[in-house]
């Protein structure tokens, strides 16, 4: 279909810029295509990891939550499903301004983590990324509970880590970055299930606030 480059460019470019700064990585080269039909994105990243490669509808086009995500994407590449999926929901949901990409009625992932934290997948099996685990990130499963608590979640952990870790972002985004379970052994040197404790227990509200969602 006819592509109005110049339009394209006002939405892409400040968009990238508002993400790599707010993640403190460096832009990346995108090819951009627009597919005609219903609503959709996907991202292909390559290996090595430029350019990656964005599909979008016009419709998602036009919906900078959803173009952020995919940037993200791009940003970050990563092979880790939980890293890749963690900052792409943190960033979309911050452009969103709430949790409805997932279908939460919440405002932050904070909020949505604190509200269904009895349900939350064990930090171990998030980063585990295995297949048949029910907390798979599987956008084709992303209406079931499971799967989006999963996603909310890993976006909870990726923002609690990158106040531990302020260059999070850019050492994902090395391509000799080691899987997800081995970088936080390197970075904290504690059990998972300690790592889990910390991030969970600096979400603790205040005594007497209400529920957030």
């Amino acid at each position: 279909m006819p592509i109005n480059r110049s339009r394209i460019g006002g939405i892409v470019n400040p968009t990238m810029r508002a993400i790599s700064t707010r993640l403190g990585v460096a832009a990346r080269p995108v090819s951009l295509r627009i597919a005609g039909g219903a609503f959709y994105a996907r991202t292909k990243i390559n290996w090595p990891p430029d350019p990656a490669v964005i599909t979008l509808s016009e419709e998602s086009l036009n919906d900078r939550p959803v173009l952020a995500h995919e940037l993200t994407h791009c940003l970050v590449p990563t092979r880790s499903l939980f890293l890749a999926e963690g900052f792409a929901t943190l960033i979309g949901a911050e452009f969103r301004g709430d949790c409805s990409d997932f279908f939460f009625d919440c405002t932050d992932v904070d909020d949505a983590v604190r509200a269904y934290r009895p349900q939350l997948p064990p930090l171990r099996e998030m980063a585990a990324e295995t297949p048949d685990s029910r907390f798979y990130f599987d956008v084709a499963r992303s209406h079931m509970l499971d799967v989006r608590l999963a996603y909310v979640a890993a976006a909870s952990f990726v923002r609690w880590w990158m106040t531990q870790t302020p260059d999070l972002a850019s050492r994902v985004a090395d391509k000799d970055c080691a899987p997800a379970p081995v970088l936080m052994d390197t970075v904290f040197k504690q059990p998972v299930g300690k790592i889990e404790d910390r991030w969970l227990s600096s979400l603790a509200r205040p005594a007497g606030a209400g529920m957030p969602c």
